[in-house]
């Protein structure tokens, strides 16, 4: 029986190029890699694509104080500054 350590006594790379060389444990790794930086792709570019237009809507609020944009917007600004 061997004890277990939190640091490996014996480095090896093998459980890695298992991983991508064998179908076995799991399958096709490279391609769930792949999928993955699709989909973080495509959420990034829509992220930055909705922020770029509420970006463009509060920058151009009237800010006068008396109209009910305007005065939702300072309310808000003045809240945040305590």
């Amino acid at each position: 029986m061997t004890s277990a350590t939190l640091i490996p006594r014996k480095w090896t790379l093998i459980n890695y190029t298992r991983l991508f060389t064998s179908k076995t444990p799991i399958r096709n790794f490279p391609a769930f890699i792949a999928n993955s930086l699709i989909v973080c792709a495509y959420t990034t570019i829509v992220a930055t694509i909705i922020s770029i237009f509420g970006a463009f809507g509060l920058s151009n609020i009237e800010k006068n104080p008396k109209s009910s944009v305007g005065g939702s917007y300072y309310l808000y600004i003045s809240s945040q500054h305590q």
